[in-house]
């Protein structure tokens, strides 16, 4: 837990201060510690290239924050905010036809895994030709969702469904872990909550039950739609039902954290006119 509280740490006391509700609060941790907490790709291959200065970090960061906050007080987004998003989500951009950034993928993506046996598979995402359709449904889902006023618990179940969902079809060529888990905590944050944090200590857990959610429903397609089979999410479901009674623990330390500080240099909350 302090590694996760030392890697966000400059960046989440910086722009702490720019906060003026409780609700800006949450929105900002869930931010700095969901975006790139832990990579939902297999040996590292999410973070290679990516060590930039923190002034580089707290612009993406804040890039990141006002997008976020200002899909707060819309009724709908469109798939130009998704590009938008995947733009501020890539910290080093990377120019190339076939590796396009604020656009969808423009040629198969996969990964390697392993399944609870011990065999090596390939698991292939979403053909490039059924992305447009495939995140047409997602997007619906994601506004309906997010439009609706929902309890802890379904704020909980929403996430883990837009989560699978995105990660299933990989509709980017890269950022695709992030995305999943800013978006899907959007409906938990529009309806009064904290964001869900899946701790990098839970990575390969987490990355298990993505890869036999993959393996159980195989490659989404416009044939089979965007949810065949609902019941293959209750494993995943559970996980972040889990994770969320940990991200209450965490955000309490990290506030006390910050509380502390403020006290110390006599700094104090930025209140709203």
């Amino acid at each position: 837990m302090m590694r996760l509280i030392s890697w966000v740490r400059r960046p989440f006391l910086v722009l702490h201060r720019m906060c003026r509700r409780p609700s800006d609060k949450a929105l900002l941790f869930g931010t700095s510690y969901a975006s790139p907490a832990i990579s939902g790709l297999p040996r590292g291959k999410a973070h290679q290239g990516r060590e930039p200065g923190v002034a580089l970090k707290l612009m993406t960061l804040g890039t990141r924050l006002e997008l976020l906050y200002s899909w707060l007080q819309r009724q709908r987004i469109t798939t130009q905010d998704l590009f938008d998003l995947h733009n501020a989500v890539q910290v080093v951009q990377v120019s190339g036809i076939f590796k396009p950034t604020g656009a969808w993928k423009r040629e198969p993506n996969g990964t390697d895994a392993v399944t609870s046996d011990g065999d090596q598979v390939f698991i292939e995402y979403a053909k490039v030709p059924d992305v447009p359709l495939l995140m047409g449904e997602w997007l619906e889902k994601w506004n309906q969702l997010t439009q609706a006023t929902l309890s802890l618990d379904e704020g909980i179940e929403a996430y883990a469904t837009l989560h699978i969902g995105f990660v299933h079809i990989h509709p980017f060529w890269d950022g695709n872990g992030r995305l999943a888990r800013l978006l899907s905590n959007l409906p938990l944050l529009r309806s009064g909550h904290l964001p869900l944090i899946i701790s990098r200590l839970h990575r390969k857990e987490y990355i298990d039950l993505l890869t036999e959610h993959h393996l159980g429903m195989g490659q989404l397609s416009k044939s089979v739609g965007f949810w065949p089979d609902t019941s293959l999410d209750r494993p995943f479901a559970d996980f972040c039902h889990q994770e969320y009674r940990e991200t209450i623990a965490l955000f309490k330390k990290a506030s006390l954290h910050q509380e502390g500080r403020d006290q110390r240099t006599g700094d104090s909350p930025v209140s709203s006119d």
